[in-house]
This record gives C-alpha cells, structure tokens and sequence, in this order.
C-alpha cells in the first residue's frame, strides 16, 4: 500500500514497529523523502521512517483516518523546503537552527498554526544537539518567548 503525503492515520505504534501509545500521525514528504509526523501534541514530537506506518497498517495497529492537505505540520514542510531547511529535529545541521527561529518568529508573529510544530521541530533538536549549554538554554529561551508570542498573536481557537 502506497501511503501518501496528508494521509492522517491513528494507532497504537512504536518506533520498534511494535506495540506504542495511541497516536495520530501525518504523512508528510519533505524534500521527497516520505515519513511519518505525530500531529497530536506538538509538544511530543514523532517523526518515523515510513516502514513503521507501513508495519502498523499490515498488523492491524494503525488505520487510516482521512485525509488533510492542509495541516500545520504539512505548510511547515513546504516553508522548510522553500527555505532549504533540512529536519532540523533529526539534528542534520546547526545552522538550520537560526533559519527554524527565524520560521518560528515569522510564525508567531502573525499567529499560524504551524508555530508550536516548528517549536517542537527546534526543541527536539536542542536536546540532540552538542550546543554547549549556555547556547542551548539561549535557544530553550528564544523559542519560549516565541511561543509566549505565538499564544498572544493567535486566534483564541488556536491556542484551546
């Protein structure tokens, strides 16, 4: 079975392939290479290689729930892509740190959806990161104050 980028799927897996806390999850494509994203919590950022939907699927863990071309998660990837941001959540490269902020900050400026993934995207790599500390609490503190902005500039449905 072809999975396919917007596809939104839910179920109880793990990155082992095997039995794991019930989550939704988003296919997403970015620069082509195709993966899974939880879209749950922004906060408890998952991102697996595809083989793990795929496993799911075939044993019954994971259904297909919809589609929604148009999820935060998605518009993200396309505005990484445009600004040649590889997964910085993977850790691939530091300086792509500086370009997320600077997402995250246009984000939360004007109040989009996508800020608290781009958020997690950035925090999920601090942690990854070997950023001395001092730098790493610089960029826990950056993106928390863009966060704070973000729940000021967004519509009130946005942040319940």
């Amino acid at each position: 079975m072809e999975l396919e980028e917007g596809e939104i799927y839910e179920g109880a897996i793990s990155l082992s392939g095997g039995e794991g806390p019930p989550h939704r999850w988003i296919v997403v494509a970015p620069f082509g290479k195709k993966h899974i994203h939880s879209i749950d919590d922004p906060a408890e950022l998952h991102c697996w290689p595809l083989s793990v939907a795929q496993r799911g699927l075939e044993e019954g863990r994971l259904r297909y729930v919809g589609q929604e071309p148009g999820h935060p998660v998605l518009h993200l990837q396309r505005l990484k892509e445009a600004a040649d941001i590889p997964d910085v959540h993977l850790g691939l490269h530091g300086e792509a740190v500086e370009k997320m902020l600077s997402l995250l900050e246009q984000a939360a400026e004007q109040g989009e959806t996508h800020a608290p993934y781009a958020a997690a995207e950035i925090k999920a790599f601090i942690v990854r990161s070997s950023f001395p500390d001092q730098e790493m609490e610089r960029l826990r503190e950056r993106v928390d104050q863009l966060l704070s902005l973000w729940r000021s500039a967004a519509p009130s449905h946005v942040n319940n």
